[in-house]
């Protein structure tokens, strides 16, 4: 089905298209990747913290994710586990689902994990 759309496109794939079944939109595909290679050496991130459901949805896939902001620590936090440091990482946000109610959200990674 993709290969006739691209065909009919002339070898381009629609921007929905795109977006459904490029690898780098699949959760399933994302913690395929991060099993194999861990979070230390493969993080989902976001240019913001995601929505509740696309929060829900990633935990739900096994995939650890974290916010560009907080890109460069996690970074540092990474460095230093792999220098044998005991160190941790902690990320808090509010996730805000669809009728309004906001939920404390975030991730503690530790050296230990």
């Amino acid at each position: 089905q993709v290969a006739a759309r691209m065909e009919w496109r002339g070898g381009e794939l629609p921007m929905k298209d795109k977006l459904d079944y490029q690898w780098n939109h699949s959760k399933r595909k994302q913690a395929i990747v991060q099993a194999a290679y861990t979070p230390d050496r493969f993080i989902v991130c976001f240019a913001k913290a995601p929505t509740f459901a696309e929060a829900l949805a990633y935990l739900k896939a096994g995939v650890l994710f974290c916010t560009l902001a907080s890109l460069p620590s996690y970074l540092g936090y990474v460095r230093l586990k792999q220098l044998g440091l005991a160190v941790g990482f902690s990320e808090s946000y509010t996730l805000t689902d669809d009728a309004g109610t906001a939920h404390p959200a975030g991730y503690t990674y530790s050296a230990a994990e």
